[in-house]
């Protein structure tokens, strides 16, 4: 009651006829009790408490009275939709697991992946087999190419060679014999020129397309294959290069080369056996293309 009336909330007009049902319900209950409680104490209600308590049940109700039956009616209506939204959310869960299993299936079933690199490896090796071995269609073009004449070599030509005497050892096709270089102190002829070898004459220009030859049983020093028309160390360029040689060697221009003369230049020495340094070739044969 506020200022002697009463006051009603904001409800819903459906509600009102069964909320003051109620109200008047409870309050002749309570009525009741005040009653029996005051006959039993031998007491009896003024008139004035009982006119009040008929006037707030035929004027309205008070704001706790109107309140207290309204409560459970909204708590009633709000039940039902928190449900419905548990519901989905369980749906959705359950939607995105079942969706992430059916997704990963196929991406374990699939096989690992080959990396690149390995691939690119296997590939390489692969290569460079082939071209170490060669096919048989390459080695039966070649032929024999037969050397007119072999000379000792040196920076300046000819003239400067080691061991001239010994220069058509290397080509009489016996393997027991054999061109030496001088001993040098040192691998790279010790600092007295740029290196020494074997100068062969064809006779006629024709077409190289490898060197084999047999070396000392050291290994060591690093050998050059140089080639050209005229017997000048400028003008017979390098066509192959073979570093730390063992004791057979055979070197193959890139491409077949057309020549006259071909040059064994070795332009740093294996060791030899009493702690000096020396080039010897037992061996040397040529062939080129059909």
């Amino acid at each position: 009651m506020l200022g002697g009336g009463s006051v009603e909330f904001g409800l819903p007009d459906a509600l009102w006829p069964t909320a003051r049902r109620r109200a008047a319900s409870w309050l002749a209950s309570a009525r009741t009790q005040n009653t029996s409680a005051a006959a039993q104490a031998g007491s009896v209600p003024s008139p004035d408490a009982a006119a009040g308590a008929d006037a707030r049940a035929s004027t309205g109700i008070t704001a706790a009275e109107a309140f207290r039956p309204g409560l459970p009616l909204e708590f009633e209506r709000r039940r039902p939709r928190l449900a419905g939204v548990l519901g989905l959310l369980a749906l959705a869960v359950i939607g995105v697991l079942i969706y992430l299993l059916v997704a990963r299936g196929p991406v374990a079933s699939r096989p690992p992946a080959v990396p690149r690199s390995h691939h690119n490896a296997a590939a390489a090796a692969h290569h460079a087999s082939g071209a170490a071995t060669g096919s048989p269609n390459q080695s039966a073009t070649l032929r024999p190419v037969a050397v007119a004449s072999a000379a000792a070599f040196g920076p300046g030509g000819p003239s400067q060679g080691d061991d001239p005497q010994g220069a058509a050892l290397a080509v009489d096709g016996s393997p027991a014999t054999s061109w030496h270089s001088d001993w040098y102190t040192t691998a790279q002829l010790g600092g007295l020129q740029s290196g020494t070898g074997l100068l062969l004459s064809l006779g006629t220009t024709d077409t190289i397309a490898s060197a084999t030859m047999l070396l000392s049983p050291t290994p060591g020093g690093t050998v050059e294959l140089r080639a050209g028309n005229t017997p000048a160390l400028a003008d017979m360029p390098v066509v192959a290069m073979a570093p730390n040689p063992g004791r057979a060697l055979t070197m193959r221009p890139s491409v077949p080369v057309h020549a006259r003369y071909v040059l064994i230049w070795f332009i740093s020495l294996p060791p030899d056996n009493v702690g000096t340094y020396q080039a010897s070739v037992y061996d040397i044969r040529l062939s080129g293309m059909r």
